[in-house]
């Protein structure tokens, strides 16, 4: 009987234009209604053809899996160093066809270095945290700041590994290494310089010691060729609203000013929410 009440309110809703969908927490929730928004963001890539997808501090494969869904044809190369994370990594890439995985960290030179592995292990880093990290997120979250253990690591170049993974324009280069970005772009200059799109997690406050900040990134990438061209994925700060970091998007200077260059579909409109229908 419950079923058929269901059935019928089901059908209630959906003549009125509605669709019910059972949430199973706040977090959940939060989880959705991020991924339609940064799909709103990033719909328009989809004019540019990208071959290639560069997911530089993979974690678990949580990017990969989204950008699949945008770009379903572009094959995507995942890089995590922690053996325990890559693991799972591994697992999660096998629904996505033509993905590969490494076990690597990609720096500013080849060699092994220590990272920190966090219980957390989205805020892993090959740099420790710092007070101002612990005190912004502490309290609230502890989780998020409670050291796990240091593992020695590889780490290569970027322009030292392009040749092995047979990478072709146009490509996407994905970077979120917690505080360890701007050595990606020192070991990956030339790499770099010639992709068609850049998402690059930045800090406006030291929340890793020594990390660079987002005008520091934002001035090496103009050096590169490129332009800050928005951003989405924003981190508040759970004590007053501040802006932390964000997923900081570049661009080549050759799509900028009057969008010369950049690749254009003026037969696909999209919709208010910046969604193709």
């Amino acid at each position: 009987m419950l079923t058929l009440f269901k059935k019928i309110i089901h059908r209630s809703i959906n003549s009125l234009g509605f669709e019910i969908m059972f949430i199973k927490n706040i977090q959940g929730a939060l989880e959705c209604r991020d991924k339609k928004r940064k799909f709103m963001y990033l719909e328009w890539m989809k004019n540019i053809g990208i071959t290639h997808v560069l997911d530089i501090g993979a974690n678990t494969g949580q990017f990969a899996q989204e950008i699949h869904e945008l770009l379903p044809s572009a094959i995507i190369h995942s890089f995590e160093p922690v053996p325990q994370v890559f693991e799972e990594l591994e697992k999660n890439l096998e629904t996505i066809p033509g993905a590969k995985a490494y076990n690597l960290g990609i720096g500013a030179d080849d060699g092994q270095l220590s990272i920190y592995v966090n219980e957390f292990s989205p805020t892993t880093s090959l740099l420790s945290m710092t007070p101002q990290q612990k005190s912004e997120f502490g309290h609230r979250f502890p989780e998020i700041t409670k050291m796990g253990y240091e593992l020695v690591v590889e780490v290569k170049r970027l322009d030292n590994i392009a040749t092995e993974i047979n990478l072709s324009s146009p490509y996407l280069i994905k970077v979120d290494t917690e505080g360890y970005e701007l050595n990606v772009i020192m070991g990956g200059s030339k790499v770099i310089r010639n992709a068609d799109v850049v998402i690059m997690e930045t800090s406006f406050y030291e929340l890793y010691k020594g990390q660079a900040l987002f005008s520091e990134v934002h001035d090496a990438m103009n050096d590169l060729g490129f332009y800050y061209a928005g951003a989405f994925g924003v981190n508040l700060s759970p004590r007053d609203g501040l802006i932390l970091q964000q997923d900081s998007i570049f661009l080549p200077h050759r799509y900028a000013r009057d969008r010369k260059g950049f690749p254009d579909d003026s037969n696909q409109l999209v919709n208010d929410e910046g969604v193709r229908p």
